[in-house]
Parts: structure tokens; C-alpha cells; sequence
């Protein structure tokens, strides 16, 4: 009722500020109104008088620039007048210097005219000499050339005769010739003959030879195919053996590992298994180890033994209290012990049952441990019937009213008072059966290692088999070579055979012929002789006349010279004289015309400048017009400006006046504006708290009938005064429900999930340490193995050092060779490099030499590594390839010193390598698409024997 009334006096005020506000803004928008006419009519006002600013600064400018021109146009004024008087000045002295030159220019025209004239005559009188000189050098040069001629002529006479004697000498001995080899190709086309038949003869032996040997080839080859097979085969299985010992190694150590560690056993079994080491602590071990059975039982007697299989076997009473105490002093768990002093063997009614159908016998029965231990299966065991399935256990259980303790071979258990166990057997541990599985996979592993070693045995008799097979093999391609040089010896000796034979035959009768050809080129040369010598005659009397004709005509020659030089000496003068002349000429006709030229310019210039000086007279007159008009007018625009300046300062007096009015009403509406705000939110904050009020009203009327039962009017019946106010009853209730949370969930397995976790935790700090001790020893091993590699390898990179500055020494004749880190922190990391100073250079890094350089030095190095420390088996395929001869020579004879520990196969195609091999390999293609390996040894004499008489 109190928010009700509050609300309604809240809106009787809203309307009346309402009404308020609605008057204020109609006042507000009157004087706005005002301003706004005002502000037209001032920024007219400021728009006219800017207009007539603007047009007196545009009239200012004007006339600064009139003034500026008129001022330009007085100085260039001046500079004409200046202009003017200096260029008449100029015309003067220019008239002076054109008449001294045209004077000077007249007399240089007369001389060059006389001499001139006095030149023609001695040039008409020079050209007639000329032309006598001229025909007599032509006469003179043909009669020396017909002397020159018939010289040549009679050279080639001379050749041509020499050649004939040398033709006719030749001819005569080819004749000689030519009998002699008739006679020998008569005699040796015979001898062709029985070497035809020898040849044939030994090819078809040597391919019957070749024939055998193949043969056998292809034998060995598919004995070698079918031993490979066979070892492959073998290897194969031996592998699969290896893969397979090493996975159950693997499995043998992991279980040995397990059980001496006692995974799988409770954390307080364990503790006690640990002091089993010291013999005075009286523990025999735990019923699981004590205990063997076969694997066909091992769930049986399992599930039988329950959580006794844990159980610790001690050697008396005494033994078990003391280790009970230690237990209780290390808070290390619970162990249930079996003395073998007070354990005694029960009397079970089970025995009776040991007949009945599915019954396998008692289960104390079924298992094998040591005598002395007999006493505890026949305590944990002896009440318990082992029956092969569970139809068979529940017939015998209700026969005997479920008073027996019965488990079959799966698992299942029958107790005594009918209760039954069952289901899939998880066995983690398996407990009792890692005896056995470590004595099977010992036995398993034991013969896989028996069935191996007769593997490796076998594919060793198949490996020396194979070799014996292959060196045979060598031994028939070796023999098929030999002969197939044989056989290629043979055809080419039979080749030569047949081409000697055929070469007598067709020899005999071109000689034949060539003989009568002979006898008629003897007699053509001997009548070419004759004419020769006629020749030679005639040409020597024609050398004689010539050679006087051309003397007399030097003579003349000479004679006609002289008087020509004197006359063309006179000549060269006047040409001289000439001209000078004529450039003086030039100079002179040069200058009038400059000086004419420049006369006429400056006249040019006068005249421009005097229209310049009117035109700028008249600019002058009209620009100071045109000044004292732009005054005027700029003296008639201020008194207009001045009134429009007064009109302005009344209108934004009146302006300023309007917008205090403006100002305040607009105050006044902030302020009511304000007030209205303030009564709508508390309007609002009145029905917000109706509201909320309304819905907890309802809320808790709900909340106490869903919860209670109760309506309102029920609950003010139950309302008791003793408890409190709500706010304490309310904190109370807090209170307790946090209480009631801090209890959590009840967890029924948490002693069981205890227990897990600690084992667990156990077993993974013990891990843990163990890794960390592994991470220790091995982080020890390879600092150790580091330090013992940098020893090393600086001693022997030491070593390799002094053996390449030998080795560089030998190979380039001189000169050193040197190996240095660049990085001698770490030696393991560093790189090297390779210093290498040949004889007659300076010393330079290796990447500084020539490509042979750089081959030799490399070469240097690998023989130094290789005396250091000889490797049984080389190959170098062509390493000497970028070397000269002389050091392929070099390094031929190094490498033969080093095969006295090692083998070298050596890929090669350089001569000097291949003359210092013991050995040499090669394919050959003797027929068309087919190649044939080739093998020659070069230590053998016979065959040194053979080569030399070839060559």
C-alpha cells in the first residue's frame, strides 16, 4: 500500500512537470527563431562588406602593378638610350676597319694574277717531261720482266729436266722391283696356301675346346643358382629364428625381471620378500613359488588358493613373529604367514567325494613342490575337489548338501552353504604360472638356439660349397677367354692367310702389266729430255738481248730525271708562294664580311630600339590614366563601408541580446528536463520492487507447498518465535549444507583403490629411479666414450699429418703438405682444412690449385691414410684421370709400393697405370653385338715373349 501511494503522488508531479516543460520549449523556440533572422541578416551584412574589401584590395593590386610597370618601363627607357649611343659609336669605328681591308684584299688579288701566270708555263713544260720519263720507265720495266721471265722460264726448264733424270732413275729401279716381287709372289702364294689349311684347322679344335668348356659353365652356373636358393632359404629361416629367440629373450628377461621384483604381490609381500636375502630371516618364500602345476590346472588351484597363493612359507613361529613386528614398525601392511612348525594337515570329508563322476582328484594332489613343503598344500589345498566342468561340481554339491568346497578346470568355485563364483577369469599376475612359463621359454629358447646354430652350420657347408663351385667356374671362364684369344689369334692369321694369298694372285698379274707400262714411260722421258735441252738453249739468247735493252733505257731514264727535278723544285715554290697568298686572300674576304655583317645588325638594333623607347612613352601615359581613375573610385567605396560596418555592430548587438534569452530558457528545461528524469526513475524503481515483491511472494508460496504442503495462511499457524530472525535462520541452513558437502561421495572401494594406487606408486617410483640411474650411467658412458674419440682422433689425425706431408713430398716431387682444424674447441665437430705447398709456389690453401693440383694432393692424402692403417681390399675407379703423364707415371709407382699389404682393383684408362698392373681386365667386341671379357696377365713371361714378337 506504501509503493501504491508513493506511485501515484510520483505521477501527479510527472504531469505537472510535463506541463512546464512544454511551455519552456515553446519559449525556447521563439528566441530561436529571433537568432536565426539575425544571423541571416548579419552574415548578409559581412557577406557586402567582404565584397567591397575584396574589391579595394583588387583595386590596391591594380594599381601597385600600374605603378611597378610604369617604373619598368622608365628603366628600360634608359637602357635604350644607353643602347643607342653605344652602337653608333660602334657603326663608326666599323667603317674605318672595312675600308683598310678592302684596300688590303685589291693588292693581294694582283699578285696571286701574276703568279699564276708565270706557273702555267713551267707546269705545261713539268708534264712533258713527265710523260717522257713515263714511257721510258714502261719500256725498261717490259725488257726486265722478258729477263725475269726467261730466267723463271729456264728455272722450271732446269726443274723439268732434274725431274726427268729422277723419272727415268725411279722407273728403272720400279722395273728392278717389280721382277723381284713376281718371283717372291709365285713363292709365297704356295706357302699361303699350307697356312690356310694349318688355320682351319686349329679353329675347328678350339671351338670343339670352347664347345666342352661351356658346357660346363652351364652346369656350374645351375649348381650355384640352386645353392644360392638353398642358403637364401636358409638365411631366411634363420632369421625368423633370430626375430623369434630375440622376442622370447625378450619375454624370459621381462618375466625373470617381474618375478624378482614380486610384481603382482602386494606391497606388504614384497617388503617381507626383501629381506629374504639375509638367511637368518627364516623365509622359505611365498606359496606361489613353492608351488608347481601343470598349465591344465593352474585356474583350478588358483582360483582354489584365492588370496592365500600370497601367503609367506617361514621356517617356524619365532620367524613369523619377527617379521610381524617389523611389519608393525615400518606401518608396511599385513602378511598372513605359514610356519612349518605349527601348520598341520586337516581332515576333510572331501576325500569321500574323490569318486564321484567329473572328479579329478584333490587339489592338493594335483600339484608338485619339495617334500619339506607338503604340509602347506595339504593345509591350503587338501579341502578342495578339482572337477572338470560345472554340471558335474553341482551334482556333487547337492549330493553332499553343499558342504564341500569344489572348483572346476575354468574357474568356477562351489562353497560350502551353496554360494557359487564364476565368470571370465582375469588372471593380470598369473602368479602361479610364471614358474612354468619361464622354464618353457627357457627350454624354447634353448633349442631355437640348438636349431640355429645347425642352420648357420648348414649355410656354412652351402657357402664353401658355392665357393668351391664359383673358383671352378673362374677357372672355366679363364680357360674360355684363353681360348677365345686363341680362337680370335687363329681367325686373324687365317684372315691374313687368305688376303696374302689373294693379294699373290692378283699381284702377279698387275706386276705384269705395270712392267710393259714402265718400259713405255722410260722411252716417253727420254724424248722428253731432248726437247728440254732445245729450250734451255733458245731461252738464254733471248736473256742476253733483253738485258741490254733495259740498260740503255735506264740511262735515259736517269737523264730525263734530273732535268725534271730542277724544273719541279721552281714549281713547288711558286705553288707555295700561291698559297699564302690565296689564304690571306680568304682571311681578308672573311673579315669585310663580318664587319658588313655586324653593321648591318647594329643598324637593325637602332631601329628596334628607337620604336621601343615611343611605345614605352605611350605605356606611360595611359597606365597613369588609368592610376588616377582606380583612385576615385577607391575613395568613393569608403564612406559606403563605413555605414554597412555601423549597421553590422547593431545587428550582432541585437544578437547577443537573443542568445542570453536562448540561454537561459534552455538552463531552465535542463532543470526540468532534470527533475522529470529523476521522478520516471524512481516511477520505475517503485514498480521494479512491485514486481519483485510479487514474484517472491508467489516464489516462496510454491516453494512451501511443493516442498510442505502448506499455503500462507497454514504457515503463519507454524511460524516459531524462538528461532530467530530469517537472516539467522537462513545462515544456519548454510551452515549445515556446507557440513554435508565437505563429507563428499561415499566410496565404498576407496581402502581397495588405496591399496591399488599404492602399488602402483610404488612400482612406478621404483622405475622412475631406475631410469634416472640408466640416464646416469649413460650420460657417464658417452662423456667417457667423447673424451676417449677426441683422444683418438687428434692422435691419429696427427699421425695422417706427418704421413701427407711424407706422402705430398714423394708424389709432387717436392714441396709440403699440411692438415689443420679450424675449429679447436671441439675436434669433433671441427672442420679441416687441407694447406698445400708444391715445389716452386707459395703456400695456398688446396681450392687455390689447378684441377691436377687438386687430384694429386687428394691422391696424397688417401696414400697416407693408407699407410697408416692398410686396408685389405681397395678399389679406385679413375682417381688419376685430371693428372698429366708424368704424374700418372708417379702415381703408378707409389701405388704399386703400397700393394704389398693391400689389394688394389684400379678402373682406368690412362697408359702409365695400366703398364705397372699385375693384371688387366677388359671387354672386347670381336663379333658385332657380342662382348667378351679379356684378361691378361702381365707377370706371366711367356706372354711378355708373345707381345714382343707381335710388335
Amino acid at each position: 500500500k506504501e509503493l501504491d501511494e508513493k506511485y501515484e503522488v510520483i505521477a501527479g508531479n510527472i504531469d505537472d512537470v510535463e506541463k512546464e516543460l512544454a511551455e519552456s520549449h515553446s519559449r525556447y523556440e521563439e528566441a530561436g527563431n529571433k537568432i536565426e533572422e539575425l544571423d541571416l541578416k548579419i552574415e548578409e551584412m559581412r557577406q557586402e562588406i567582404s565584397d567591397t574589401t575584396l574589391k579595394r584590395g583588387h583595386i590596391d593590386s591594380q594599381i601597385k602593378v600600374l605603378t611597378e610597370q610604369i617604373n619598368s618601363l622608365k628603366t628600360s627607357t634608359e637602357h635604350f638610350n644607353g643602347r643607342s649611343g653605344e652602337i653608333g659609336k660602334s657603326l663608326e669605328k666599323h667603317a674605318g676597319e672595312l675600308e683598310k681591308l678592302i684596300g688590303s684584299k685589291a693588292e693581294i688579288d694582283r699578285k696571286i694574277e701574276e703568279l699564276d701566270k708565270q706557273g702555267s708555263g713551267k707546269n705545261e713544260e713539268l708534264a712533258s717531261y713527265d710523260e717522257r720519263i713515263e714511257a721510258s720507265r714502261k719500256e725498261a720495266e717490259a725488257k726486265k720482266q722478258l729477263v725475269l721471265d726467261t730466267i723463271a722460264g729456264r728455272g722450271a726448264l732446269k726443274g723439268e729436266k732434274e725431274r726427268l733424270v729422277t723419272l727415268l732413275s725411279q722407273a728403272e729401279i720400279r722395273k728392278a722391283e717389280l721382277s723381284s716381287r713376281l718371283l717372291k709372289a709365285k713363292s709365297s702364294e704356295a706357302e699361303a696356301k699350307d697356312a690356310i689349311e694349318a688355320g682351319k684347322k686349329e679353329m675347328e679344335e678350339i671351338a670343339s675346346r670352347i664347345r666342352e668348356l661351356d658346357l660346363k659353365r652351364e652346369e656350374h652356373e645351375k649348381e650355384i643358382s640352386s645353392l644360392s636358393e638353398e642358403i637364401d632359404a636358409s638365411a631366411e629361416e634363420e632369421r625368423r629364428l633370430q626375430t623369434a629367440y630375440t622376442e622370447e629373450k625378450t619375454k624370459l628377461e621381462s618375466l625373470k625381471n617381474i618375478a624378482e621384483r614380486y610384481e603382482g604381490y602386494g606391497a606388504a609381500v614384497r617388503f617381507i620378500m626383501d629381506r629374504k636375502k639375509d638367511r637368518s630371516s627364516g623365509i622359505c618364500g611365498v606359496v606361489a613359488d613353492l608351488i608347481k602345476v601343470d598349465h591344465e590346472y593352474e585356474t583350478a588351484i588358483e582360483t582354489a588358493l584365492g588370496a592365500n597363493i600370497q601367503n609367506v612359507v617361514v621356517e617356524d613361529d619365532a620367524a613369523a613373529k619377527k617379521l610381524i613386528a617389523e611389519l608393525k614398525d615400518k606401518k608396511a601392511g599385513r602378511v598372513t604367514f605359514l610356519p612349518l612348525n605349527t601348520i598341520q594337515e586337516r581332515d576333510f570329508k572331501a576325500k569321500d567325494a574323490a569318486d564321484e563322476k567329473g572328479v579329478i582328484g584333490m587339489a592338493d594332489t594335483l600339484v608338485k613342490m619339495n617334500k619339506k613343503y607338503e604340509i602347506v598344500a595339504k593345509n591350503l589345498l587338501g579341502n578342495f575337489i578339482v572337477v572338470d566342468n560345472i554340471d558335474n561340481a553341482l551334482a556333487i554339491a547337492r549330493k553332499y548338501r553343499f558342504t564341500l568346497r569344489i572348483v572346476t578346470l575354468a574357474g568356477e568355485s562351489l562353497n560350502p552353504g551353496g554360494s557359487m563364483a564364476g565368470g571370465t577369469f582375469r588372471n593380470q599376475s598369473n602368479l602361479l604360472g610364471r614358474g612354468r612359463e619361464i622354464d618353457e621359454l627357457t627350454a624354447a629358447l634353448k633349442e631355437k638356439l640348438e636349431k640355429r646354430d645347425s642352420i648357420l652350420q648348414r649355410i656354412e657347408e652351402l657357402r664353401d660349397r658355392r665357393t668351391g663351385i664359383r673358383n671352378a667356374l673362374q677357372e672355366i671362364t679363364d680357360d674360355m677367354q684363353q681360348e677365345s684369344l686363341r680362337l680370335n689369334t687363329a681367325k686373324m692369321n687365317l684372315n691374313l692367310a687368305e688376303e696374302k694369298k689373294n693379294e699373290n694372285q692378283t699381284g702377279s698379274a698387275g706386276i705384269t702389266s705395270e712392267v710393259g707400262s714402265l718400259e713405255d714411260e722410260i722411252a716417253s722421258i727420254r724424248k722428253e729430255q731432248e726437247e728440254n735441252e732445245n729450250r734451255l738453249r733458245e731461252s738464254e739468247s733471248i736473256e742476253k738481248e733483253a738485258d741490254e735493252e733495259a740498260a740503255r733505257l735506264d740511262a735515259l731514264i736517269k737523264s730525263l730525271t734530273d732535268e725534271s727535278v730542277s724544273l719541279r723544285k721552281e714549281v713547288a715554290d711558286n705553288d707555295l708562294k700561291m698559297t699564302q697568298l690565296k689564304a690571306q686572300q680568304g682571311y681578308a674576304s672573311e673579315n669585310i664580311a663580318r664587319i658588313e655583317g655586324e653593321q648591318l645588325r647594329l643598324t637593325d638594333e637602332l631601329e628596334n630600339i628607337k620604336e621601343n623607347l615611343a611605345k614605352n612613352e605611350e605605356d606611360t601615359v595611359f597606365k597613369l590614366d588609368q592610376i588616377k581613375s582606380l583612385e576615385e573610385t577607391l575613395v568613393s567605396a569608403g564612406d559606403v563601408d563605413k555605414e554597412k560596418q555601423d549597421e553590422l555592430k547593431a545587428l550582432t548587438a541585437s544578437k547577443e541580446e537573443a542568445a542570453k534569452v536562448q540561454k537561459k530558457l534552455f538552463e531552465d528545461r535542463d532543470a526540468i528536463n532534470e527533475r522529470k528524469t529523476a521522478l520516471n526513475r524512481e516511477k520505475i524503481r517503485i514498480e521494479n520492487q512491485k514486481e519483485k515483491l510479487n514474484e517472491n511472494t508467489e516464489s516462496r508460496t510454491r516453494y512451501m507447498w511443493d516442498e510442505y504442503n502448506l499455503t500462507l495462511i497454514s504457515s503463519r499457524e507454524l511460524k516459531d518465535e524462538s528461532l530467530g530472525e530469517l537472516p539467522e535462520m537462513r545462515q544456519e541452513s548454510m551452515k549445515l549444507k556446507s557440513e554435508i558437502r565437505n563429507l563428499g561421495d561415499v566410496n565404498v572401494g576407496a581402502i581397495e583403490e588405496y591399496r591399488e594406487l599404492s602399488k602402483r606408486y610404488e612400482f612406478m617410483t621404483k622405475q622412475r629411479d631406475d631410469i634416472i640411474h640408466a640416464e646416469e650411467d649413460l650420460n657417464t658412458i658417452i662423456s667417457e666414450l667423447t673424451e676417449s674419440m677426441r683422444r683418438q682422433f687428434t692422435e691419429r689425425f696427427n699421425e695422417i699429418g706427418k704421413q701427407f706431408d711424407i706422402v705430398f713430398g714423394e708424389m709432387f716431387g717436392g714441396g709440403h703438405g699440411t692438415l689443420e682444424l679450424t675449429d679447436y674447441e671441439d675436434v669433433l665437430e671441427a672442420g679441416i682444412n687441407i694447406i698445400a705447398h708444391p715445389p716452386g709456389k707459395k703456400l695456398q690453401n688446396m681450392m687455390q690449385l689447378s684441377g691436377g693440383e687438386k687430384a694429386l694432393t687428394a691422391i696424397a692424402l688417401l696414400f697416407a691414410i693408407q699407410n697408416l692403417k692398410p686396408s685389405p681390399f681397395c678399389l679406385l675407379d679413375e682417381i688419376e684421370a685430371a693428372l698429366d703423364e708424368a704424374n700418372v707415371e708417379r702415381f703408378a709407382s707409389y701405388l704399386s709400393k703400397l700393394t704389398e699389404h693391400t689389394q688394389f682393383i684400379v678402373i682406368t684408362h690412362r697408359r702409365g697405370t695400366m703398364t705397372k698392373c699385375d693384371r688387366l681386365y677388359g671387354i672386347t667386341m670381336q663379333e658385332k653385338g657380342v662382348s667378351t671379357q679379356v684378361a691378361v696377365n702381365l707377370e706371366d713371361s711367356q706372354w711378355d715373349e708373345k707381345k714382343e714378337g707381335k710388335s
